[in-house]
C-alpha cells in the first residue's frame, strides 16, 4: 500500500509540473518582459553558431550592422537550448517558450531527487508540488520571461542534488552551468551553495571550485571586458526594494515596477504557503536552519530600510533587482515542505493549497500568434542592442560611424565595431588592426585590388581563460573515472 501510494503523489507531482507550464508548448506568443530580447538573442547566437562559432562572443547583426560583443556578457548556457530547439525546427519565437518550459521541468526534477535522497519519495513529492508553485517561479516564466533565472535555478536544485548523494562530477557541471546560465543569480547561488557544501560535507568544496573553473571561459573575460563597453547596469538599484506589505500581501500583475496605475505591478509577494512552511519549519524538532536563516536574511535584504546597505556595499549593485532575492524563496519551500511531510500526515493539504493559491499565475495573457518575421524584419528589434538602455555598446563607438565608412589614403575601415580581438589580413598576409575616429575595425590596404578578411581571435585573457576551462573540466573527469575504478 505505501508502494502504490508512493507512486501515486510522484505521478501526481509530474501533472502538477506540467500543468504549471503547459501554456509555453502552446502555439500562442505569450509577452513577457525579456521575452522579444531572447527572441533576438537566439537568432543570433543560432547564426553565430551555424557558422561555426561554438563559443559565440559576438552578435554580427546587431547595433546597425555593426555588431556588439553581446555574448561576452550575456549568459551562453539558455541561447545553446534556445538554438537546440530551434536546430529541431521550432521558430526562435517558440524555441524562447520551450527553453523557459524545459528549463523549468528539469529545476523539478531536480528537486525530486534532492528531496528523496533527503526524506523519502512522498515527502519529496510534496515538497516538489509546493516548490513548484512557488509565486516567483510564475513571474519568471510569463510576467518576465527570464530564461537565464530559470535555468539558473535548474542548477542549483542540481547542485543540491550532487551534494545529497555525493556526486562530485554532477556537483562541478552544475556549479559551472548555473555560472554559464545567469551571471547574476550566479553571484547569489554559489557562496550560497559553498557555504551549504562547508556545513555538510566540506570535502565536496574542491568539487564546486572545479565547477567555478569550468566556467571560467566566459566569467572571466566577461568581468575583464566590461572595461570596454557602456550601459552594462542601467538599472539602479535603491529603486527596486520592495515594501514589506508587497513582500506579504499577495497580489499579481504584469507590468514593471512603478506602472501607471500601481494595480498592473508585477507582484513581489513570497507567497502564502512559502510563509506557512516556514513558520511550521521553525516549530519542528529538526529544523533545516541553514535555509531558514537564508529564507530569512533574504527577505531582510530586500526591505528598504536597507537601501544605504545596498548603497554602500561592493559589488551589491550588480544584482540590479534585489527582489532576485525571492529566488531563494524558491530554493528554501520545497525542503521546509518535504521535512513537515516526513512528519505529519496533513503535508498533503499544503501541496494542494499551494496548488489553488498560484493556480491563476500558471495561465497567462496571450495575445495572437507571432511568427519570427514579425521581429526579424523590424529594425526596432534588430538594430539596437538587444538590451535594456542599448547596453553592450563599446566604448568607442559613435553615432556617425556610417559616415567614416570608405577607404582613406590606404587605410580600410570595415562596416564593423571595433573591439580587442579583431585581425585582419590583406592577400592572406595578416596585418595590424586599428582603431578609427568613430570607433570602427581599420586596418592598411595598398592601392589596388586586394583580397582582405577580418575576423575575431582571442585575446591573451581569453585563451588563458578558455585554458583554465578545459584544465578544470579534465580534472574533474579525471577525478571522476578513478573514483568509478576504486
Amino acid at each position: 500500500m505505501k508502494k502504490y501510494s508512493s507512486w501515486v503523489f510522484t505521478v501526481l507531482s509530474i501533472v502538477a509540473i506540467l500543468f504549471a507550464v503547459l501554456p509555453l508548448f502552446g502555439p500562442r506568443f505569450i509577452p513577457t518582459h525579456d521575452g522579444e530580447y531572447h527572441i533576438i538573442r537566439f537568432w543570433q547566437f543560432y547564426t553565430m553558431l551555424s557558422s561555426g562559432h561554438w563559443f559565440p562572443r559576438w552578435a554580427p547583426d546587431l547595433n546597425g550592422g555593426f555588431g556588439i560583443p553581446l555574448f561576452t556578457f550575456q549568459y551562453p548556457f539558455p541561447n545553446y537550448v534556445g538554438s537546440f530547439f530551434h536546430f529541431l525546427g521550432l521558430s526562435f519565437v517558440d524555441s524562447v517558450k520551450w527553453t523557459l518550459g524545459a528549463g523549468y521541468v528539469v529545476a523539478m526534477a531536480f528537486c525530486f531527487l534532492w528531496l528523496r535522497r533527503l526524506f523519502g519519495n512522498i515527502p519529496a513529492s510534496i515538497g516538489t508540488i509546493v516548490g513548484a508553485y512557488v509565486p516567483y517561479w510564475f513571474l519568471d516564466l510569463y510576467v518576465r520571461g527570464s530564461v537565464g533565472e530559470v535555468w539558473a535555478l535548474a542548477w542549483v536544485f542540481g547542485g543540491l542534488a550532487a551534494i545529497s548523494y555525493n556526486n562530485r562530477f554532477l556537483l562541478s557541471l552544475c556549479v559551472g552551468l548555473l555560472i554559464l546560465s545567469h551571471n547574476i543569480m550566479a553571484l547569489i547561488f554559489t557562496p550560497l551553495l559553498l557555504l551549504y557544501i562547508v556545513i555538510t560535507d566540506g570535502k565536496l568544496v574542491p568539487s564546486a571550485l572545479l565547477g567555478i573553473g569550468i566556467a571560467s571561459y566566459f566569467w572571466i573575460p566577461a568581468l575583464y571586458e566590461q572595461q570596454f563597453i557602456v550601459g552594462l547596469n542601467p538599472v539602479n538599484v535603491l529603486d527596486h526594494l520592495p515594501e514589506l506589505y508587497q513582500l506579504l500581501i499577495p497580489s499579481w500583475g504584469t507590468g514593471f515596477r512603478g506602472a501607471i496605475g500601481g494595480g498592473t505591478e508585477m507582484s513581489y509577494q513570497i507567497g502564502i504557503v512559502p510563509l506557512v512552511v516556514l513558520a511550521l519549519s521553525v516549530l519542528q524538532k529538526k529544523r533545516q536552519w541553514f535555509f531558514i536563516l537564508s529564507f530569512l536574511f533574504a527577505v531582510f535584504l530586500m526591505h528598504p530600510w536597507l537601501s544605504l546597505f545596498w548603497r554602500l556595499a561592493p559589488f551589491l549593485h550588480v544584482v540590479q533587482y534585489p527582489w532576485r532575492l525571492l529566488s531563494v524563496i524558491v530554493v528554501a519551500t520545497p525542503i521546509f515542505t518535504a521535512s513537515i511531510a516526513r512528519q505529519y500526515r496533513f503535508a498533503w493539504v499544503l501541496a494542494l493549497l499551494a496548488v489553488t493559491a498560484t493556480f491563476g499565475y500558471s495561465r497567462p495573457v496571450t495575445y495572437e500568434p507571432r511568427s519570427d518575421a514579425h521581429y526579424l524584419s523590424q529594425a526596432s528589434f534588430t538594430q539596437g542592442t538587444s538590451s535594456l538602455g542599448d547596453a553592450f555598446q563599446t566604448i568607442w563607438f559613435t553615432e556617425d560611424a556610417n559616415v567614416e565608412i570608405a577607404s582613406l589614403s590606404g587605410t580600410y575601415v570595415a562596416h564593423v565595431a571595433y573591439y580587442p580581438g579583431w585581425r585582419a589580413s590583406v592577400d592572406g598576409r595578416e596585418v595590424a588592426v586599428t582603431r578609427s575616429e568613430n570607433g570602427l575595425v581599420s586596418f592598411p590596404v595598398p592601392a589596388g585590388e586586394h583580397t582582405t578578411r577580418i575576423w575575431l581571435g582571442l585575446t591573451w585573457w581569453q585563451k588563458a581563460s578558455a585554458a583554465l576551462s578545459v584544465l578544470s573540466l579534465f580534472v574533474a573527469t579525471v577525478s571522476f573515472i578513478l573514483k568509478k575504478r576504486t
